[in-house]
């Protein structure tokens, strides 16, 4: 059985990188949406802000590998934690889907 405070150390660290995903997602997003708004206004900016939102996709999915790589461990360590941290990480990655799914719509579109 896992200690607790190394638990709840791992479940703090999950927790902040779900957090710090929506907030690359949420900034992707954003990005995207000025890329869009300006590609036919201002052109230069515009292709600049969708490289930055394609950069922000990366920090989001660099977020998901830490939790991968934490949950890789704790599995090895703990199957029981793993299968609770699993479940937490799983509802985190079920809330920002739907964002990630509108951040990748405006990327495409912009590419038309």
């Amino acid at each position: 059985m896992m200690d607790e405070t190394k638990f709840a150390g791992y479940k703090d660290t999950l927790v902040h990188a779900a957090k710090q995903m929506a907030e690359e997602y949420s900034d992707a997003m954003n990005y995207a949406s000025m890329a869009m708004d300006y590609k036919t206004v201002c052109p230069y900016a515009s292709s600049e802000w969708y490289k930055l939102s394609g950069e922000e996709m990366e920090h989001a999915d660099a977020n998901r590998r830490i939790a991968q790589k934490i949950l890789t461990g704790v599995d090895s360590e703990d199957s029981a934690a793993g299968v609770e941290l699993h479940h937490m990480w799983s509802m985190a990655e079920d809330l920002v889907s739907g964002l990630c799914e509108a951040v990748a719509k405006e990327r495409s579109a912009y590419m038309r």
